[in-house]
């Protein structure tokens, strides 16, 4: 750059001016109560929202003005934001022969070699001190097995972990004293230190219930490539009072009266008429207790409430099934439900712990659906203010789950879907803003 544009420089030192004036506003909202705050942290969590300030915004436009101009582009500014900020903004103010500064903050901010230090010391304290031979620390997050399996324990400690990670958004209480336990006793044995580090589950939004389906179960046998059946599908019938568990693997489990299935040998039949109205037949193969298997080598579609009826495979009447024997298919269970959102189909957001629903889809005119789905953030409020650091407003709610399904840009209430996806109960996703303090 032969010649310094002075509208750019002024443009940016603007720019670095508003910056700052975001971190102090940030930290003066966040940090009223400094009694709740330990004094030997307290530098260190106004570092931190200095930092949480600065990437509210998208900084590539000025770090990139930054880096032709020769100065910082703020890519590493992490240990000592506001300092970093004000060092370059004086910088800018060099090369426009000014003396403009921005807000000055009423505390000193974190030096540079300050915030090294500072980083060093909380990394011992966290993590343990650097040990012998290498310059890094092993933190290992431990799976359930660490809860009842010593030796995988022993062996980590043994092979150099530093530090032990529980994470606690997943197993309970119960399993992580278990690995608690199982660590204090590989200390004992080892000679070897190794910190505990307990990673508390942060707020994450999911999305609300949806409305249950039908209460179908399918049942298809497995068929070769040329279509021929060459396993049954196996059927597990039990009463519907005080039903037994399969003792084995079961397609389904179909909840009948227990008198019916008292009548019933091996070699029976059974017969209905399936969700389809479709005539279709199931073999008693076997009698375990108060229930049966049956087999069945045609797909099936049971639902609630179905007729069946029995024939018996004696040839003495009363040695069988009683000629007239009928009963109809207890409660089944729902079938879970999602959202299967497609090109032009729009999703509404809802505040309120509402039943999410489904639009079907439309057999003629306009394929287009509106669908509704509650979104539940149990540690966050949903703010009216778009520049509330702490709240989630509707637009910041849509970008989450925008992101999610990949989607170009957020809407505001709603968003358009460009590809189809199942969007389930519970689904998880990572909230844009948190602050641990």
């Amino acid at each position: 750059m032969k010649i310094l544009d002075k509208t750019l420089l002024r443009q940016l030192s603007s720019e670095l001016s508003s910056l700052v004036s975001n971190m102090l506003d940030l930290e003066a909202g966040l940090l009223k109560q400094p009694t709740a705050i330990h004094e030997a942290h307290r530098r260190s969590i106004r570092n931190l929202v200095h930092y949480l300030a600065l990437r509210q915004r998208d900084l590539r436009p000025l770090q990139s003005q930054l880096a032709l101009l020769g100065l910082s582009s703020l890519g590493r500014a992490e240990s000592h934001v506001l300092s970093t900020i004000l060092t370059v903004h004086r910088a800018l103010n060099a090369l426009l022969c000014t003396s403009d500064s921005p807000p000055c903050p009423k505390e000193r901010p974190i030096e540079f070699d300050e915030g090294t230090r500072l980083l060093e010391a909380n990394t011992d304290a966290l993590l343990g001190p650097v040990p012998s031979g290498r310059k890094v620390r092993i933190m290992v997050t431990m799976s359930s097995d660490a809860a009842t399996n010593y030796e995988l324990v022993h062996d980590l400690v043994r092979n150099g972990m530093d530090c032990m990670r529980i994470n606690c958004a997943h197993d309970d209480p119960e399993a992580w004293l278990g690995m608690i336990r199982n660590l204090q006793k590989a200390r004992e044995e080892t000679g070897r230190n190794c910190r505990i580090l307990m990673d508390v589950a942060g707020p994450k939004l999911r999305t609300g219930a949806i409305e249950p389906g039908p209460s179908v179960i399918k049942c298809r046998p497995l068929r070769d490539l040329y279509g021929r059946v060459v396993t049954p599908a196996r059927i597990w019938l039990t009463p519907n009072v005080n039903p037994e568990s399969a003792p084995g693997p079961a397609i389904a489990c179909i909840p009948l009266a227990t008198r019916f299935l008292k009548q019933l040998r091996q070699g029976d039949t059974i017969r209905l008429r399936d969700a389809r109205k479709a005539q279709r037949t199931l073999r008693i193969s076997q009698v375990v207790g108060r229930s049966c298997w049956a087999e069945a080598k045609q797909t099936i579609y049971f639902k609630s409430e179905l007729q069946v009826s029995a024939t018996s495979r004696a040839k003495s009447a009363t040695d069988g099934v009683p000629k007239n024997a009928r009963t109809r298919i207890g409660k089944l269970p729902a079938l879970p439900q999602t959202l299967l959102l497609k090109p032009g189909d729009l999703l509404v957001l809802h505040r309120e712990n509402t039943l999410g629903r489904r639009q079907p889809i439309a057999r003629r005119g306009n394929s287009s659906r509106r669908h509704r789905l509650a979104s539940l953030c149990p540690k966050y409020s949903i703010m009216p203010n778009p520049a509330s650091p702490c709240g989630l407003t509707m637009a910041r709610l849509a970008a989450c789950f925008a992101q999610w399904i990949q989607i170009s840009q957020p809407l505001k209430s709603h968003k358009h879907v460009p590809k189809g996806r199942d969007l389930g109960r519970k689904r998880e996703s990572i909230s844009p803003t948190r602050v641990l303090i």
